[in-house]
Parts: structure tokens; sequence; C-alpha cells
């Protein structure tokens, strides 16, 4: 068995060695399995099966939620409930990006959705305080802009 296993590249338990963990915060590697879950989520949300797509995504965070396409998978779980007007499930999506996922490249279009959200849970206080934050940390964005004074 060792020499077979030896032949095709697959260390014997004496050669194996685990995984170095990662660091805290560090960005965990993503396995192809992972990236077929994201993109069979994507294709589903673009050819409007958006119930599939949703499944697909939380699939994918309840596994790969640390990986590289976290931020992705949690901003259209997002953009899916605040497509179908669920206000509190877009508020808490956009939330949780922001706090999960601090440097993320959605961080301006998840404040944007996510003070238009609270606006329209008649949280009129909090949505000004979110879209001020977003005029203040990304004033040169698409969605400050759409802001205004």
């Amino acid at each position: 068995m060792d020499l077979l296993a030896t032949r095709s590249g697959i260390p014997t338990l004496g050669e194996y060695k685990a995984p170095e963990p990662a660091e805290a915060g560090a960005v965990a590697e993503l396995p192809e399995e992972g990236r077929s879950i994201f993109q069979a989520a994507q294709l589903d949300r673009s050819r409007g099966n958006v119930g599939m797509a949703r499944d697909g995504f939380r699939e994918f965070l309840e596994r790969y939620s640390q990986s590289e396409l976290g931020d992705d998978a949690r901003y259209w779980l997002g953009a899916l409930a605040y497509d179908d007007q669920d206000w509190i499930d877009a508020n808490d999506q956009f939330e949780r990006l922001l706090l999960d996922h601090p440097g993320t490249t959605w961080a301006a279009a998840a404040l944007l959705k996510r003070g238009y959200s609270l606006e329209e849970l008649d949280r009129d206080e909090e949505a000004r305080a979110v879209l001020r934050r977003l005029v203040d940390e990304y004033p040169d964005s698409n969605e400050a802009a759409l802001i205004g004074d």
C-alpha cells in the first residue's frame, strides 16, 4: 500500500504532516469545492434562481466564510435580501459583512444598502449614522455621490 501511495505522490502515514494552523484574521485557502459552490450560487443568481442562490451562498459561508470569497458571498446574500425587500435580513447581512470583513471592497456598497434598509425599517437615526459613515469613510466612492449632503 505504501509503495502505491508513494508512486502516486501521496505521503505515507509516517511522512504526513498536518497543515499549519492559519493565523487569526488570515484568509483561509479556498479549495476547489468551495469555488464550485460559490460559482454555482453566482450562476443561480444570474439566472434568477434566487432561492437556490441564497442556499448556495449560505452553504458556502457555513464552510468557507473565512476564505477570500467570504465577503463576496456575504455581500450577495445581503443583495438578494435587499432585492426581495427583506430589509431586516439585508441590514443584518450587510452589518455582518462590515463586522466580519472590515477591509472588504464591498464596504461602500454595503453601507449604502444598509442605510437604505434601515430607512425602510423606520430606523432613521441609525440610517443617517450609517450613511454619514459612508460619506466620511468613502467620500470618493460612487455610493457616497448618491448621498450628497
